[in-house]
């Protein structure tokens, strides 16, 4: 798709809501506009969709155990065919720019932005900046915390090119980074989190897990963690991130019973995974390889951070709960206060990693691009520049927004 140039506002945009429901026999979609103004979809049966739709959310929570020509074979089937069956017609998307997609039941681990939309190569995230959320209410909530949206945006005004108008909001300036590749012991992720940081102003790189916990990276307005992820099958809970920690941790005061103050280890929740091989570096002190899990996450970290960028293996892979309830890390971290969070819903292959998060960054830094148009614009640079094929799909299409698009 062709950048259009020249500058938008963002009241401009046209911004539409993907709510899916799934039924006791179909799959529905009911689009809303801005205006409240609603129009609903039935779009497959149950019976045509539910066995390929659990197939490909199990290769995608653990695609090591098939083999790569497998993966890429079941998710172009998703992309050309039986996906196209989970997206309302085209004429009804027409003249929309932003898509807020809230799935539905099995529904959630699916990558619809990958789904071609038309004749050509073009696929959902090649033509619109797309969020996800789990729930409207979360995405109310994630709209309400932004930053970005205080004292009205709508006439903001965003390059699609070069040149950064007289009237761009304040840029985020603080940036909390980590970076540590604890299996391969590649120096690349480490230089790949300090490059995040330094395109900031107040950037700070961290080494150990329990910095993320700290004042300053729950005041920071980004959060970049350029590591492993690790996904628990038997308990999504104890899925997290390959970090490094001090061996006993350092004590951390919390206030129990009539707020007396009690100091605790700040310990991990879980021990890392015994068929992990780490490098010999981080099996000793100063620093130990260490699990950050999503019960970790969830008990104990706060950020007010306008986005949280998790660029690992399968961070935005989840698991549904009763009541329709979907938990991932990535999910977690907007839950933990996060306004938008950069996920990836399979393995994250690093060298595309390293050469788009340098695009997106740019035209969300310096452009002002709201987050979702900065990431369809950046990868649809990297795909015109060659930096991955546009059919591999296994290696650009992990990437997810979600929570607020600004």
């Amino acid at each position: 798709m062709a950048t259009r140039a020249g500058t938008m506002r963002v009241g401009d945009l046209r911004v539409a809501m993907l709510h899916y429901e799934v039924g006791a026999e179909h799959v529905y979609v009911t689009l809303i506009d801005e205006d409240g103004l609603r129009q609903s979809t039935r779009l497959t049966t149950v019976e045509q969709v539910a066995q390929p739709v659990e197939r490909l959310a199990w290769m995608l929570r653990a695609p090591t155990r098939f083999p790569p020509s497998e993966l890429t074979k079941t998710l172009r089937s998703f992309s050309q065919d039986w996906g196209r069956r989970l997206l309302p017609a085209s004429e009804l998307l027409a003249g929309y720019d932003i898509l807020v997609i809230i799935p539905h039941h099995f529904l959630h681990d699916l990558p619809l932005q990958v789904v071609f939309i038309g004749d050509a190569d073009e696929c959902l995230g090649n033509r619109f900046g797309i969020s996800y959320c789990s729930s409207a209410t979360l995405f109310e909530r994630a709209v309400s915390r932004n930053p970005a949206r205080v004292g009205g945006m709508a006439g903001w005004r965003f390059p699609l090119a070069d040149g950064l108008p007289e009237n761009a909001f304040e840029t985020p300036n603080s940036c909390c980074a980590a970076g540590v590749d604890v299996l391969g012991g590649d120096l690349r992720y480490a230089e790949l989190a300090k490059a995040c940081a330094d395109r900031f102003a107040k950037g700070q790189v961290m080494r150990s897990r329990d910095q993320l916990k700290s004042s300053s990276a729950k005041e920071a307005d980004v959060i970049c963690l350029v590591c492993h992820g690790v996904t628990d099958v038997r308990d999504h809970d104890n899925s997290g991130l390959l970090l490094t920690g001090r061996p006993f941790g350092p004590y951390t005061e919390i206030s129990l019973h009539l707020g007396e103050p009690f100091a605790f280890r700040d310990l991990p929740f879980s021990y890392l995974p015994p068929q992990l091989e780490l490098e010999p570096q981080f099996q000793a002190h100063p620093l130990l390889a260490q699990l950050m899990t999503i019960a970790e996450v969830k008990m104990l970290v706060e950020t007010r951070a306008q986005l949280v960028m998790l660029l690992g293996c399968s961070t935005a892979t989840g698991e549904l709960r009763s009541g329709d309830s979907y938990t991932s890390l990535a999910y977690q971290w907007l839950q933990a206060g996060a306004a938008s969070v950069l996920g990836h819903q399979w393995e994250a292959d690093f060298p595309f990693v390293a050469g788009w998060v340098s695009v997106f960054l740019a035209n969300w830094i310096e452009r002002r691009q709201p987050k979702a148009i900065a990431v369809r614009e950046s990868l649809n640079q990297v795909l015109a520049d060659g930096l991955v094929s546009r059919d591999a799909l296994h290696l650009w299409g992990a990437v997810v927004l979600l929570g607020d698009w600004i």
